[in-house]
């Protein structure tokens, strides 16, 4: 999956390839990869770092930390698929309350990124229908176990 992720990608393609083919740069492929997880605001991008640490680390043999890596792309995207779920429930938030969720929306998404803005629009859904009385929606905090 992960070099099926980074490379339809053109902007990453090239970065996989020197990363793979070239043992004395696996170093800082990974320093690359770890930005990319931990700076991006952009899902897209933490899943091509995700998708980058894989393929090193099965190029290089690394087997403990390739498990590892594997594991947590797999809660980051457990996590934020958890969070769209909720937030696309019934007929969303953003239908209801459109001009105020517009007004949050953008400042949130710049400054915190994607899975910030994707937890606070999950957060509204699920307000705004435990309030009309729907048992059925998950609760948000829950996409983190």
């Amino acid at each position: 999956m992960g070099k099926q992720l980074a490379e339809p990608i053109p902007a990453f393609r090239s970065l996989v390839e020197v990363c793979k083919t070239n043992s004395t740069l696996e170093e800082p492929c990974l320093k690359i990869s770890e930005l990319f997880i931990n700076k991006s605001k952009s899902i897209i991008t933490v899943r091509v770092g995700y998708a980058m640490k894989i393929e090193i680390l099965k190029q290089y043999g690394e087997t403990k930390e390739l498990k590892q890596a594997e594991n947590d792309q797999s809660k980051y995207t457990s996590h934020y698929e958890c969070l769209a779920n909720i937030m696309n429930y019934g007929s969303s938030y953003m239908s209801h309350k459109g001009s105020k969720f517009s007004k949050i929306a953008d400042p949130i998404n710049r400054t915190f990124g994607e899975v910030a803005f994707l937890e606070k629009l999950a957060k509204l859904n699920y307000d705004y229908y435990s309030n009309l009385g729907n048992d059925n929606i998950k609760n948000p905090d829950s996409c983190s176990d």
